[in-house]
């Protein structure tokens, strides 16, 4: 009797989709594998949550850091789709607490995400997306500045400052990592 066991079958609905629905539905499946079992969940892993074959998650994303480092452009696509949106209003330092609260959500927590942009540094396509959210932010804050909302000192990297001391914070609970928020962008907002 043969000890090897057979692959699950591979979803009917993934034959019918796209390239950009299955890579979005590999990325989805690794965003719940990753976060449930940590960056050493296997691939195959990843494919099965997908309802993909392991031949499927291949094709799209060559290796392990291939697929990290597309969870951290995807993560960076959407801040910077955030930070548009907030910025596409009349009050800069409005935009920038609807833009912390945005990121941060109701628990500050992203651990697959956050972890997939801080651990991918040689990527283009991730290097490119950090570049147009640092660049989207800072033009944020320059618009605070100029209306007096902001100290004349801040830069985009205060606004990643709030939302990183707020993920460091919460394993202190919720009460902790929202003062942090609040402590830190108040000292951003002007004449503090």
């Amino acid at each position: 009797m043969d000890s090897v066991q057979a692959s699950p079958p591979i979803a009917p609905a993934w034959a019918g989709l796209d390239a950009a629905a299955k890579r979005g539905r590999l990325l989805d499946a690794a965003e719940r594998v990753f976060g449930a079992r940590g960056f050493d969940a296997p691939m195959p892993d990843v494919a099965r949550a997908a309802g993909a074959g392991v031949g499927s998650l291949y094709r799209q994303f060559p290796s392990k850091e291939a697929l990290v480092a597309a969870l951290a452009e995807r993560r960076l696509r959407q801040l910077a789709e955030r930070v548009r949106a907030r910025a596409a209003g009349p009050d800069a330092w409005a935009a920038i607490e609807g833009f912390v609260a945005d990121v941060l959500g109701d628990d500050a927590d992203d651990p697959v995400s956050a972890r997939a942009v801080a651990t991918t540094t040689d990527d283009a396509g991730v290097a490119a997306a950090r570049q147009e959210v640092r660049s989207l932010l800072g033009g944020l804050v320059d618009r605070g500045i100029a209306a007096g909302q902001v100290r004349a000192d801040a830069t985009f990297r205060d606004v990643i400052i709030a939302v990183r001391s707020a993920r460091a914070a919460r394993s202190m609970g919720d009460a902790a990592w929202r003062r942090a928020v609040a402590l830190t962008l108040d000292g951003l907002r002007a004449g503090r």
